[in-house]
C-alpha cells in the first residue's frame, strides 16, 4: 500500500473520530485554544461549520489581533454570531488595554451577564478595566478572577461597599492587583465563598469585612501599607495566609476549624498586636512564621510573662526568615529566646520545630548561583568546543577558516592572527574566571551543600582543560599557517633573482 495513501487515510480516520463526539466534548477541546482558533475550524467540514457558535467558553485576548479595529469588528461578530439560545459559562479576557479596550471588554461583559455567567475571568493591565457597584449581578457565576482592575464606588462613602452582594453562588474569588476608588471599606458577604484571595490589593479600601460560613482557603498577600484592617467571620476556615510588609490587623470570633497557618511579616513593629494574632491562630495545627516575628518577640518577653501558651493542638512549627543576613543586625541574628520558645510549645510537648536560619537562606541561594554558573560554563564551553572542533576540522581537510585575500597580504594575515589571539586570550580568560567564581561560591557553602555541586564542578574542570587547550591549538594553527604563508614568500622572493637557462 502507498504510503501517503494510508497517511492520508489515516488522518480522514482521525478527523472523522473527533467529529463523532459530542459538541460538549468538542467544546471542552475548542476551549483550550480561544474563540478565533475556534472559529477557524468552521472551513474543516459542514459538520464543524456552526460548531463554535453554541461554545458555552468565550476566550478573548488583544495579543490575537494587532490592531484595534479588527479586533472590534471580531468580538460584534463573534456575539452577534452565537446562538443566542446558548449560555456563557465562562469567559475569560485578557491584556485589554487602553479606553478603547475597556469598551470592548464592557461590550463582552454585558453580553455574558446576559446569558448567565459561571465563571469570569478578566486579567488586564492596572486600572485598565473600571467596574462600579451598579454593574454586578450574577447570580449564577461560581468563579470570578479580576486581575489589573478598578473597582469603583458610583459616589464617595466611608461604608463598605459589597460588590458581590448579587453573586449569591460564588464559590471562588480572587481580587488580584485590583485598584480600589471613592470608598474605604469593601464587604465580602457570601454564604457559599469556598476559596478567597486578596493579592497586591491599593486604592481607597482600608478595611475588608468577609463573612463567609462556607471559606475554607484565605490568601492575603502582598499588602504593603501597614492601615489595613482586616474583620473576618469565617468559622470553617482551613487555612490562613498572609504576607504583608506591616503587622496584620486581623479581628475574629475565632478560627475553630483552623488546620494551617502561614504568617509572614516583613517588618513587624507591634509586639501587642503580634501576640493578639496569635492567641486567635489558637487553635492551628501547622504554624509557620517569619524569624523577624520571633525577633520581635524575643523583645518583648515581658508581654509573655502572664500569658499560657496558646497552642494546644500544634503539631508543627516552622521558622524562617525574610530579610537577608546582611541586612539584620548581629545581635538578633537567628536566635529564638528560651521565653518565646516556651510560648509557642509548651501547650504542645509533641510539636515539630523547624529552625530555618538566615545562613541556611545564604547557603541555598549561594548554592542555586554556583548551579547556575556551572549550567552557564557548561553552555558556554560546548558552544566553544564546537567552534574550535569546526576549525581543526577545516584545517585538516585542507580548507583554511580565513580566505586567500588575506593570505596574500602578511600584514593582514598577521592582524587576523592577533585579533584570533585577542579572542582566544579573552574566551580563556572568561573561562578561568567563571571557574574561580564558582570555586569561591563552593567555598561559601556547608559541606553537605558542597558535595552536591563538586562532581560537577570537577568535570566542568576538565572540560574547561580540553576547551583551552582547543583554543590554543587553534592559535597555534593560525600562528603555523603564517610562518608556513612566510615561507612561500621568502622562497618566492629568493628564487625571482636566479638566472634563468
Amino acid at each position: 500500500m502507498d504510503s501517503s495513501h494510508g497517511k492520508k487515510r489515516m488522518n480522514v480516520e482521525d478527523d472523522d473520530r473527533l467529529s463523532s463526539l459530542q459538541d460538549e466534548l468538542i467544546h471542552k477541546i475548542l476551549s483550550f485554544i480561544g474563540i478565533k482558533h475556534a472559529i477557524q475550524t468552521s472551513v474543516l467540514s459542514s459538520r464543524w461549520r456552526f460548531i463554535w457558535t453554541s461554545m458555552p467558553y468565550l476566550n478573548f485576548s488583544w495579543d490575537d489581533f494587532c490592531k484595534l479595529p479588527k479586533f472590534s469588528e471580531f468580538v460584534t461578530r463573534v456575539l452577534s454570531g452565537r446562538n443566542n439560545q446558548t449560555e456563557v459559562s465562562s469567559v475569560k479576557l485578557s491584556n485589554f488595554r487602553g479606553k478603547d479596550g475597556d469598551v470592548i471588554a464592557e461590550q463582552i461583559m454585558k453580553y455574558a451577564f446576559s446569558h448567565n455567567i459561571q465563571q469570569l475571568d478578566v486579567a488586564c493591565l492596572p486600572q485598565n478595566i473600571v467596574l462600579t457597584t451598579s454593574t454586578w449581578e450574577l447570580p449564577v457565576l461560581t468563579t470570578l478572577y479580576l486581575d489589573g482592575v478598578t473597582l469603583c464606588c458610583d459616589e464617595k462613602t466611608d461604608k463598605c461597599i459589597d460588590f458581590f452582594s448579587k453573586c449569591a453562588n460564588l464559590k471562588n474569588l480572587t481580587l488580584k492587583s485590583c485598584y480600589t476608588k471613592g470608598f474605604k471599606g469593601l464587604s465580602i458577604c457570601l454564604p457559599l465563598l469556598s476559596n478567597l484571595t486578596l493579592e497586591d490589593g491599593c486604592g481607597s479600601v482600608k478595611v475588608y469585612n468577609i463573612v463567609a460560613p462556607q471559606l475554607k482557603n484565605l490568601n492575603m498577600s502582598g499588602v504593603v501599607t501597614q492601615d489595613h484592617q482586616y474583620l473576618i467571620s469565617a468559622p470553617d476556615l482551613v487555612s490562613l495566609l498572609y504576607k504583608g510588609f506591616y503587622d496584620l490587623s486581623l479581628s475574629t470570633d475565632d478560627f475553630p476549624s483552623l488546620e494551617k497557618a502561614d504568617i509572614c511579616v516583613s517588618y513587624p513593629r507591634d509586639a501587642h498586636q503580634a501576640l493578639r494574632l496569635l492567641q486567635q491562630l489558637h487553635n492551628v495545627k501547622s504554624l509557620t512564621l517569619n524569624l523577624e516575628i520571633v525577633e520581635l518577640l524575643n523583645k518583648s518577653v515581658d508581654l509573655m510573662s502572664y500569658q499560657p501558651s496558646p497552642f494546644v493542638n500544634l503539631k508543627s512549627l516552622k521558622i524562617h526568615p525574610v530579610r537577608e543576613l546582611s541586612k539584620v543586625r548581629e545581635h538578633n541574628r537567628g536566635k529564638m529566646s528560651a521565653e518565646v520558645k516556651s510560648y509557642l510549645l509548651d501547650s504542645s510537648t509533641g510539636a515539630t520545630l523547624i529552625m530555618v536560619s538566615r545562613e541556611d537562606i545564604r547557603a541555598i541561594k549561594d548554592t542555586k548561583f554556583a548551579q547556575e554558573f556551572v549550567s552557564e560554563l557548561w553552555e558556554l564551553l560546548e558552544e566553544e568546543k564546537a567552534i574550535r572542533e569546526a576549525k581543526m576540522t577545516m584545517h585538516e581537510q585542507g580548507r583554511p577558516h580565513f580566505s586567500e585575500h588575506i593570505y596574500k597580504c602578511n600584514n593582514m594575515c598577521w592582524e587576523y592572527t592577533s585579533v584570533q589571539v585577542k579572542e582566544g586570550k579573552e574566551k580563556t580568560s572568561d573561562i578561568i574566571s567563571m571557574l574561580q567564581n564558582i570555586k569561591g561560591l563552593l567555598a561559601k557553602l556547608p559541606t553537605s551543600n558542597q558535595a552536591t555541586i563538586q562532581p560537577s564542578f570537577s568535570t566542568l574542570c576538565a572540560e574547561a582543560a580540553i576547551v583551552t587547550h582547543k583554543i590554543t591549538e587553534c592559535i597555534k594553527m593560525d600562528c603555523d599557517e603564517n610562518q608556513r604563508r612566510l615561507n612561500v614568500c621568502l622562497h618566492e622572493l629568493a628564487t625571482t633573482l636566479q638566472p634563468s637557462s
